[in-house]
Formats: structure tokens, C-alpha cells, sequence
């Protein structure tokens, strides 16, 4: 590898090395190959509607015309070869149209090439979606590649990579050989060819060519990405028959439970007593939406463990949770049997001496990280989206410690380790409770005055709700136009509702909040203002209608953990709970694809398997943090399909 090499502005890019240059790869290829030097062979194509190259001269002093809230616009007429005249229109800054204008007056003997999509418009032949095109591609395709904005222009990174793929071309390929570690990939090409198929992907014959080449690189990127996966397997050589853990007689602590548990609980804690009985630790993840007794399950695992004289540590995300659930696995443990489970969080004293003892059954949040605890045999993460893979892997002593991780909607890394067999998977689908949930989208304000009457139905069925806002307060909007805080809708909902309304937001002491919940739960206030402080580990049984304002600011899984406060309990006072998202005013059709999501499912699983193939997965290494966005691709800057990575080998 050249030590010499100087990535200059390329390095933005994540263009560090020589061999970087040929992996970082175009985002789309422009056909230059149909020229069109006469105005009838323009008309022609005008009646297919395809992108079409003009070749011509400039005709006539071009005019720039500004319009109130739109950019410049440039017009120009070319003379085509047979002295047809083509018009088009390009958009761009004053500064830079006038640029483009001089340069091509000091060139006017020089032709032009501009591609476009051809129009008849009465008796003139225009082109729509313009663009200027460098002449040394006419004929050819043309790669193009992106750029960073205020740093390097897409045009001049196609011009530093196609000077540097000759010597880029045989280190990228020894780069890709030393990633793939050997592993079969005739099933996707001959990889003698790999060097061809790198330079087609940057200079190719022909479109088909381009998108064959990504096609086959796209397959070794995700075989490259799966092999990451195969470090989360320990080999039998990692087993210790120690990390066994007998919980055969968990049936007692199910006894303990108020509610007798479903056909499917009881399958899924005989499915992780035989998971927990291995020599090899285990690493499993519960899921299941809120009212599916995922709480049940991991407590009645946690206290049979801890009564086998295992060390378990419950992780939760914030103290409302951990306070919930210790109350609740607390009142679970049978009489007589002796085990104490304590609670740590950050306002519990450190004890003198740790309790070294067999048997712990420590529930809190992450305060539990910085305490000496001792070796856990068990640890459980409730929420894990909350939790970064260190903290919820902290406690884990490697090959000795089983981990499960429990949530109602996983985060992408999870998502993706499970459907590639990294992670056991067991999902709760059923409710204890009945609970019927519509779920709305409104796209206008004007749609968005149907919450004001939703929120006054649910007060005079006796029931309660919250509405969710983005920002906590004033100062946060100022560079946000349009968008409301949480502390501003509380003073509007107020006065229409005097007296019965509380706010609740972050920055809040936590004295206050807990008041505004308290009220909540006593049913002394009716509706609550929020941001998604809410989110986890707030149960308000009377909340039978939740609204979330700019809808588009949050993601799915928030929405949908959002969506988990209402109708805790199941419907009440005759009423079915109500879902509503506002979003800004006209989203963008993808803004609307994405939230239509939340309308479409109430499956967790689902949602949080549309987020990982949106967002990405993250990184799949086992020593990653990174739990979603696009994977370390092998090529820079490209995210790897997710049903791709589940097809490959």
C-alpha cells in the first residue's frame, strides 16, 4: 500500500487509504450514450418520456429570472445541428448561475452537452430536469458519486477516484480477498474476475454492466458483514459446565403469582430453563408488547435461579421501572424460602462491604454498573433499547454468564443477530388483558383540531390521556419554525381544561414529575403534557387515548413504546384506546410510507424489523457499539441490504 498517499478532501468521505479509492462506489450512473444531435430525433424521443444527451451550441444570451422563495433560474436555447433550438432551464445559486454563464460564453464555439427528459410545449422542444455534462462521457456512462456538502463537490470526487483507480484497483481487491477470509463465493461470481468487476462499478460498457457489478460486490459486501456474526458463537472449547443453571422447579415461584400464567409463558420459561441448563452461556432476547407478561417470565426465571443459589442482576432503565419491578418480583418470591431481593439505585447507599454470598437477586438501574456486586451468573436487561451493548454486557463474565435481554421493540442489532441465529429469540404474543387500539395519522393541522375533540371525548368517558410533544420547552423551538414545546401546549391545554392537566419533561425536578404522575394514577388530573420522558416504565391505568405531535421527529420504536401506554389495563368506561400522530404539515411521501407503519401493525417484533431495515443494523461485530445505521460496510459509505444479509450464505 502506498505510504505516500494523500487522501486530501477524499478523507470526508472515509477515504483513508489507496485501496479506499476503488471501494468507495458510485450512487447511480447517467447513460450518455443516447446522443441526440437534431431537433427531430429530440421530437422522436419526446414521445417516450426517456432521458435523452443534446449536443449543441449556445444560441442566444442567456436570462437569469428570480422568483420570491424559489432559487434563480437560469434559461438557455441551444442550436442543435440541423439549427432546431432546444430550450432548458437550470437552478442553482445567482453566484454559481453566473459562473456556469461566463464559462460557456467564453467557450461559445465549443459545444454543449446537457441531458434532460425531452417535452413539446406548443412550438418549442424544452428539456425538463436538466443537467450540464462533461464532454469526455459523451457516449459513455457516467459515475456519480456523492459528495459532502461545503466540503467536496460530487464532481470533483468522480474526478480524484477515476485518476486513482488504476493504482487503487489491485489493493482494494487484496482487501476484499483478506476479508473474505477464504469463504466460498462461486455461488456469486468468479473472484478472479473481482479486479473486472471493481473497475466496471466505476467505468462501466454499459448500464447493465454497472448494475451487474454492484449486483455481485453488493453479495461480497454482505458475506464480508456475515462473517462478523460468527463471533458471537463460542466454540465448544469456551464451554464451562459451571454456567449450567438448574431452574427445573421454577413452578413454585410461578405459584406466587396472582394470575395463573398462559400456555405461552409456561412454553417459554420451559424453553429457557433448557437454554440456561447448557454449558455454554446463553444469549437470548424476550420480546413482547406491553400487557404480554414479559415481567412474569424473566422474574419467575430471575427467582428460581437466585433460589438455585445463582447470582441474578435485573437491569432497568430508569427508576420508576426498577421501583415497579422490584415491588412486583418481590411480592413472586416464595415464603420461607429465605431470598431477599435488593434494589440499587442511584439514591441507595453503598453498602460497607458487598454482600458475597451465593444466591443475589439484585434489581435497579444502572446504577448496578458502578457497584461491586460480584460475579452475576444471570444478568437480565429490561428495555435493552435504552441500554448501550457495554452497559448491558458489563456484568457478563465471558462463557460464565447467560444474558437475557428483554424488549417490546428491539434495536436493529438485534433484530439482525437474531434472524441471523445469534441471538435466541422468544416472543410473547398474547395479552392478559383485552385491548382494542385504533391507530390515526393526520397530515394537516387542520386534521390535527380532531385530537382537541378526541382528548374531550376520553374526559367525559372518565378516562384519561397525554399528549406527546417533541421539545420540553421554549428556548429549544426558537430554530425550529412551527413546532411546538411541551411547556407552551400546557399553558393552551390548561385553559381549556382548568385545573386538570399536568406537565411532565426531562429537565423537571424529579419531585415534580413524580407529582404530575401521582396525579395521574389518583385520577386527580385527566390529562397529561409529555415529551418522551414517558416512553418506559410510566403505567397510568386510566390512559385510554395518547396523541404525539410532529409525529415525523420520533421513530417507530418510540412511537410504538408510546403507543404501550394506553389501555394498560384493557379498554375502559366503554371506550377502545386512540393512537393519534399529527405530523407537520404536507410530509414527504416517505415521511408518510414510514408512519403509516404505526397504522398498518401493533406488532413490536415487526416494527422494530422495519426500523433495522430502515435505519440499518449497526455494526454486527461482537466488540461493536454501534446498534444501528448502516453496517461497517467493506464499501464505504453503503448500507447493506438487510434481506440481502439474510440470503447470503
Amino acid at each position: 500500500m502506498s505510504h505516500d498517499f494523500k487522501p486530501g478532501r477524499l478523507k470526508a468521505l472515509g477515504i483513508e487509504n489507496e485501496a479506499h479509492v476503488a471501494l468507495y462506489l458510485p450512487v447511480r450512473y447517467i447513460d450518455l450514450g443516447n446522443v441526440v444531435r437534431a431537433s427531430q430525433q429530440a421530437l422522436n424521443a419526446a414521445q417516450t418520456g426517456e432521458m435523452i444527451t443534446v449536443v449543441g451550441l449556445l444560441n442566444r444570451e442567456p436570462q437569469i429570472t428570480y422568483k420570491p422563495g424559489q432559487q434563480p433560474r437560469a434559461t438557455f436555447t441551444l442550436s442543435m445541428q440541423d439549427g432546431g433550438l432546444v430550450d432548458f432551464s437550470l437552478f442553482n445559486t445567482a453566484e454559481s448561475l453566473n459562473a456556469t454563464i461566463a464559462s460557456m460564453q467564453s467557450s461559445q464555439h465549443e459545444f454543449i452537452v446537457v441531458s434532460g427528459v425531452p417535452m413539446v410545449m406548443g412550438r418549442k422542444l424544452k428539456l425538463n430536469a436538466a443537467e450540464l455534462q462533461p464532454k469526455e462521457f459523451l457516449g459513455r456512462v457516467m459515475p456519480v458519486y456523492k459528495g459532502k456538502a461545503r466540503v467536496i463537490k460530487p464532481e470533483t470526487v468522480r474526478e480524484q477516484i477515476l485518476s486513482r483507480l488504476n493504482q487503487s484497483l489491485p489493493l482494494a481487491t487484496e482487501h476484499l480477498m483478506e476479508k473474505l477470509h477464504r469463504a466460498d463465493v462461486s455461488a456469486i461470481t468468479d473472484i478472479s474476475k473481482l479486479p473486472i468487476i471493481l473497475r466496471e462499478a466505476h467505468l462501466p460498457s454499459s448500464l447493465r454492466h454497472a448494475h451487474r457489478a454492484n449486483e455481485v460486490l453488493d453479495k461480497i459486501a454482505a458475506v464480508i458483514c456475515k462473517q462478523k456474526v460468527v463471533g458471537h458463537f463460542k466454540p465448544k472449547s469456551d464451554w464451562v459446565v459451571s454456567a449450567r443453571i438448574d431452574i427445573s422447579r421454577w413452578h413454585a415461584v410461578a405459584s406466587q403469582i396472582k394470575f395463573e400464567l398462559t400456555s405461552e409463558q409456561v412454553g417459554i420459561i420451559n424453553d429457557i430453563a433448557t437454554s440456561l441448563s447448557n454449558a455454554v452461556a446463553m444469549k437470548g432476547l424476550l420480546q413482547g408488547d406491553v400487557g404480554s407478561g414479559k415481567t412474569a417470565v424473566y422474574g419467575v426465571v430471575a427467582i428460581a435461579a437466585a433460589l438455585e443459589k445463582r447470582n441474578v442482576a435485573i437491569l432497568l432503565p430508569n427508576v420508576t421501572l426498577a421501583m415497579q419491578v422490584f415491588a412486583e418480583i418481590k411480592s413472586w418470591i416464595p415464603p420461607q424460602s429465605g431470598l431477599v431481593a435488593r434494589l440499587i439505585t442511584g439514591d441507595t447507599k453503598v453498602e460497607a462491604e458487598r454482600d458475597a454470598s451465593p444466591g443475589q437477586l439484585i434489581i435497579g438501574t444502572s446504577a448496578i454498573l458502578f457497584r461491586e456486586i460480584g460475579k452475576m451468573d444471570l444478568v437480565i436487561t429490561d428495555e435493552q433499547q435504552r441500554f448501550s451493548r457495554g452497559q448491558r454486557e458489563q456484568l457478563l463474565t465471558y462463557s460464565q454468564t447467560h444474558l437475557l435481554e428483554v424488549s417490546a421493540t428491539p434495536i436493529p442489532r438485534s433484530v439482525a443477530l437474531a434472524a441471523l441465529g445469534a441471538m435466541q429469540v422468544w416472543r410473547l404474543t398474547k395479552n392478559h388483558t383485552k385491548k382494542d387500539i385504533v391507530t390515526k395519522l393526520f397530515t394537516s393541522r387542520a386534521e390535527g383540531k380532531q385530537i382537541i375533540a378526541s382528548v374531550e371525548h376520553t374526559l367525559n368517558k372518565r378516562n384519561q390521556a397525554i399528549v406527546v410533544y417533541a421539545l420540553k420547552e421554549e428556548s429549544e423551538s426558537d430554530s425550529m419554525e412551527n413546532i411546538m414545546s411541551a411547556t407552551e401546549a400546557f399553558e393552551k391545554w390548561d385553559k381549556r381544561f382548568p385545573g386538570r392537566v399536568r406537565l411532565m419533561h426531562s429537565n423537571m425536578k424529579e419531585e415534580e414529575k413524580n407529582a404530575a404522575l401521582n396525579d395521574m394514577k389518583n385520577e386527580v388530573a385527566s390529562l397529561l403534557i409529555s415529551t418522551t420522558v414517558i416512553e418506559v416504565g410510566v403505567t397510568i391505568p386510566g390512559v385510554m387515548m395518547l396523541a404525539v405531535i410532529n409525529a415525523e421527529r420520533f421513530g417507530l420504536v418510540s412511537l410504538h413504546q408510546l403507543r404501550g401506554r394506553i389501555g394498560r389495563n384493557g379498554n375502559r368506561n366503554e371506550q377502545i384506546g386512540e393512537f393519534l400522530m399529527l405530523s407537520k404539515d404536507n410530509p414527504s411521501p416517505s415521511t408518510i410510507e414510514r408512519l403509516n407503519v404505526m397504522v398498518r401493525t401493533m406488532d413490536g417484533f415487526e416494527i422494530a424489523e422495519l426500523d433495522a431495515k430502515n435505519r440499518g443494523f449497526g455494526n454486527l461485530d461482537i466488540a461493536s457499539d454501534t446498534q444501528s445505521g448502516s453496517d461497517d460496510s467493506i464499501f464505504i459509505g453503503r448500507k447493506i441490504d438487510f434481506a440481502l444479509l439474510e440470503s447470503v450464505a
